[in-house]
């Protein structure tokens, strides 16, 4: 169903890929063997972060075709040290990935893009709401952004919620960091935990949106933050490349913030390639890689 979704989702993504795991589980090693093994020429194959130590040890030296791989789906950063010889191997033509850091010709950023799936069980309750099918969600954020005011009518401040973490503050990237140091008169703390659908009508009153780092260096919280005419503010990192073309204030340290900054920072803006929040866009170009028939 994501792979059916305007927005670009984590989801999305790999159910867009010719092979993955019939049983789909965020961070999980586990390769369906039957599946990997029938890789034919030019498939485009997803494999979870936590699984690439597993894919190259057991199913790359198998793999008789040339083949695209794409990656993500785990909080960790995309490993690549001591696989520098699987990388330079000529039937992998390309590797996209999440939370990709390192730089080589043949590795390329993808997006986390949103969270579809955590809520997508329709018999569960969570705490960001009832059950809602994939297309459902990305139908009511496209509503959202819709009913929003223009970016020079909202709010001059940062949304933040990112508080509310479950895992506590300090073992959640840079957030805590982000805390200390950034003006409290420049942000609007969420005083409650709110479902998401309220939580992206308040978000969208916004002009802009602290976005620390998580488990991960890429964030869902960026993704909607666009998605919903929002200016996500980041500390810099490898995936500075990923946000090119996209309303995305990236800072070298949360200390930079003010008053005049983001002024500045508005008055500077540049037109938005909006295409890179669709799913649509990043599909066509990871097949973009696929070689032709000769």
């Amino acid at each position: 169903m994501e792979d059916k979704c305007y927005y670009v989702s984590s989801r999305g993504l790999l159910k867009s890929c010719d092979v993955y795991n019939k049983n789909i589980g965020s961070s999980d090693p586990h390769l369906d063997l039957d599946i990997y093994l029938n890789i034919r020429p030019n498939d485009v194959v997803y494999v979870c972060n936590s699984a690439i130590e597993n894919f190259f040890k057991n199913i790359f030296p198998l793999i008789q075709h040339k083949f695209i791989l794409v990656s993500g789906d785990s909080d960790v950063s995309m490993p690549f040290q001591g696989y520098e010889n699987y990388v330079n191997d000529e039937k992998l033509i390309v590797w996209f990935s999440q939370n990709l850091i390192v730089n080589h010709p043949k590795l390329k950023h993808l997006p986390i893009g949103l969270d579809y799936h955590t809520i997508s069980k329709l018999d569960e309750i969570h705490p960001w709401g009832t059950g809602m099918l994939p297309i459902e969600q990305d139908n009511l954020l496209i509503y959202m952004y819709s009913i929003s005011e223009p970016l020079q009518s909202r709010i001059f401040g940062c949304y933040v919620n990112f508080h509310f973490s479950e895992w506590g503050i300090n073992q959640r990237g840079d957030r805590q960091e982000c805390l200390n140091i950034v003006p409290k008169d420049l942000c609007y703390f969420e005083p409650l935990y709110l479902n998401r659908e309220y939580t992206w009508r308040k978000m969208s009153s916004f002009k802009f949106v602290l976005c620390p780092y998580g488990g991960g260096l890429d964030t869902h919280r960026l993704w909607e933050a666009v998605a919903l005419g929002c200016i996500p503010i980041i500390k810099t990192s490898g995936l500075d490349p990923l946000f090119e073309d996209l309303n995305v204030c990236v800072v070298n340290s949360w200390n930079e913030l003010s008053v005049d900054f983001l002024a500045n920072f508005l008055n500077t803006m540049k037109p938005m390639k909006k295409e890179k929040l669709t799913l649509e866009y990043w599909v066509e170009k990871i097949k973009s890689y696929k070689e032709s028939d000769k």
